[in-house]
């Protein structure tokens, strides 16, 4: 009597009550006249295995949704920039056709424009999330003070408004190896967050220091007098849409857009803050001495 090889896959319990995924081949034993002694059984076992195939399927869906969200905020932000230019021109025609009636309205016209200023911002920085996570911009030698005067020289509107000092320390090295754009990116968010997150009782004043670590990485500092951040939200300023102080305006990206920066090139920043007394974010690169 002839019986057949039985062979299965599943998850099985060991003797101390732990799961392991198994192979098992249940075999037919004969002895010389083909007569059935008994059965032998195999077991191997295959968690690790299982477990790499259930990571590779899990992260081919992740790649998958986050294509799908890369492709809805792209197409998204492209197709809303029209729209807002419409909307820009219409306030604008409206403020003309108020004619001597539009101080009377000037309150409203400066809250939609504000308005509509802001919804410009967001969708830019969603477009920018977007890139970010797309595609390597280019690395190469730059110059960090004149990236900072770039910087300073685009917010001189609000530098003199406020009444802010922004003060250049001790420098340790003059150039970094990395994206320029983003370079530039980083400093903006950071020294505009300074002064708009000013304390109203004193004048900002943001103190920018370069120096490289023991360990070799590039650090830049950027130093505030403003409000500070809450205890409880200092784990949090660098999640989307988050904001220590919800009566500045702004769309909560800015700091995230630098988090995923650095963390594409393998970089860092931290925080350290005080409520009341100002916020110091330290910024490390990993830099190749050999790119010099």
């Amino acid at each position: 009597m002839q019986t057949g090889r039985f062979e299965d896959e599943g998850w099985r319990i060991r003797k101390d009550g732990t799961a392991f995924w198994a192979n098992v081949v249940i075999s037919p034993v004969h002895n010389a006249e083909n007569r059935l002694l008994g059965f032998a059984k195999v077991t191997r076992d295959l968690t690790e295995r299982r477990r790499n195939e259930e990571l590779t399927k899990k992260n081919k869906e992740l790649v998958a949704i986050n294509n799908d969200l890369d492709n809805f905020v792209y197409t998204a932000s492209h197709d809303l920039k029209s729209p807002i230019s419409n909307l820009e021109g219409l306030l604008l025609a409206l403020g003309e056709d108020l004619g001597t009636e539009k101080d009377k309205h000037q309150e409203i016209l400066f809250m939609m424009e504000s308005t509509v200023t802001t919804l410009k911002n967001v969708i830019s920085d969603l477009a920018d999330i977007t890139n970010i996570q797309q595609g390597k911009d280019k690395v190469e030698s730059v110059n960090f003070q004149a990236v900072l005067e770039d910087v300073r020289e685009s917010m001189r509107d609000l530098i003199k408004t406020r009444n802010a000092e922004i003060i250049v320390e001790k420098q340790e090295f003059q150039k970094l190896f990395y994206s320029r754009k983003n370079l530039r990116s980083i400093l903006y968010n950071l020294v505009s967050n300074a002064i708009k997150y000013a304390d109203p009782h004193r004048h900002p004043q943001i103190r920018i220091s370069t120096s490289i670590t023991p360990t070799g990485e590039y650090l830049l500092s950027v130093a505030d007098n403003g409000l500070g951040i809450p205890e409880n939200q200092v784990n949090k300023i660098f999640n989307m849409f988050k904001r220590a102080h919800s009566h500045v305006e702004g769309s909560g990206i800015g700091l995230f857009l630098v988090k995923k920066m650095l963390e594409n090139t393998g970089d860092r920043i931290s925080v350290e803050s005080l409520e009341g007394k100002g916020s110091v974010f330290n910024v490390y690169f990993k830099q190749d001495q050999s790119s010099y």
